[in-house]
């Protein structure tokens, strides 16, 4: 097989997998080919409430309270909420770009935010602080996270395209820290 023909093969090989992305963004990181380049929270922040299709809506990370929060992938913030008093309390969603542009995530319950509507970010990009901010108990009991504090944790969540359908982000998680 001449060079030329093997360039063509990988680009169809590749461009198949950019394509089942698009489609199929939840599918595609269940089978690796879409992953985030990094963490929301430091590495070893432990998953404290997994991703419940119809119950619970994401993964919680329990963060002490205060924690950075850091964007996942390159993508453009499109929703900045900072309301202490709604169910997500103060949150963030962001809309990623590139093979990711299918995909959406959240970072709720925030004491802090350090984006803007619009802003363009990258991975590892500061979105702000973890808090408690809205709704983190549930019937009069608080989950205590990583420092024993009640309540403060992150809730991270993943929207797939068009739709805005939450999708266990566990999936999208970088391999070798908590995704596999």
């Amino acid at each position: 097989m001449s060079s030329r023909e093997l360039g063509n093969l990988l680009l169809l090989v590749l461009g198949g997998y950019v394509g089942l992305a698009l489609l199929f963004p939840a599918q595609a990181a269940e089978v690796g080919v879409l992953k985030f380049d990094t963490l929301p929270v430091d590495d070893g922040t432990p998953i404290t409430q997994g991703f419940t299709a119809g119950v619970h809506s994401a993964i919680d990370f329990g963060c002490p309270f205060g924690s950075a929060l850091f964007n996942v992938a390159a993508g453009t913030v499109v929703q900045v909420h900072d309301d202490i008093a709604g169910d997500s309390g103060r949150f963030v969603i962001v809309k990623g770009s590139g093979i990711l542009s299918e995909v959406a995530w959240s970072y709720s319950h925030l004491e802090q935010i350090d984006v803007k509507e619009g802003q363009e970010l990258t991975a590892g990009d500061l979105i702000g602080l973890s808090g408690n901010s809205g709704f983190t108990c549930s019937s009069g009991v608080c989950a205590e996270n990583a420092a024993g504090e009640l309540g403060a944790h992150l809730h991270f969540a993943v929207l797939t395209l068009p739709g805005f359908n939450f999708t266990d982000p566990t999936p999208f998680l970088p391999l070798n820290q908590g995704g596999e």
